[in-house]
Parts: C-alpha cells; sequence; structure tokens
C-alpha cells in the first residue's frame, strides 16, 4: 500500500492565552516574538539561506493556519497572523 503525501503536517503543540485577544499590544508582541524564534531556532537547523528558511516559516504559518481555522482555533488563528506580520516586517 502507497503512503500518499499528506498536505499538512503537524510539528508540534503550542499553548498559548485563551484571552490573546484581550492582551495588551506588549504582550502579544512578546508571545509572537517567543513563537517565531521558536519557528526560527528550529529551521537553523536544517536550513542554511536565510531566504529558504524565511520560505520555510512563511509555511508553516500558512498550514498552520489551516488547521486552527478547521478546528476551530481562532485565537491561534490570529496569533499565527500576527507572527506572520512580525516576521515579515522590513527590516533596516
Amino acid at each position: 500500500m502507497a503512503m500518499g503525501r499528506k498536505t499538512q503536517v503537524k510539528i508540534g503543540e503550542v499553548d498559548i492565552p485563551k484571552d490573546y485577544f484581550a492582551l495588551s499590544k506588549e504582550d502579544k508582541k512578546e508571545i509572537c516574538e517567543f513563537m517565531a524564534d521558536r519557528i526560527f531556532s528550529m529551521l537553523n537547523k536544517s536550513v542554511v539561506e536565510k531566504r529558504d528558511r524565511d520560505y520555510l516559516a512563511n509555511q508553516i504559518i500558512k498550514s498552520s493556519l489551516i488547521t486552527n481555522e478547521l478546528e476551530e482555533n481562532y485565537e491561534m488563528c490570529q496569533v499565527l497572523v500576527d507572527i506572520r506580520k512580525l516576521i515579515n516586517e522590513p527590516t533596516d
């Protein structure tokens, strides 16, 4: 029996506060920076090029958004959107 390729892969579990929407901008940013750092730390172990790392980070977020939306985890969806904004911000 041939195994079909999954379109989504579960990498890990992350807990976020249920009251994420009520948090201050600073607290939200802190959570997102922490999570972005974890994503990049994981990718840095196997990806050399920054361009490739950024692409893969965006793909992980995209896949996670799909999964969390299907599971109606809207707080996590918002966190993922905020992380995506954070990692795609232009840097000086």
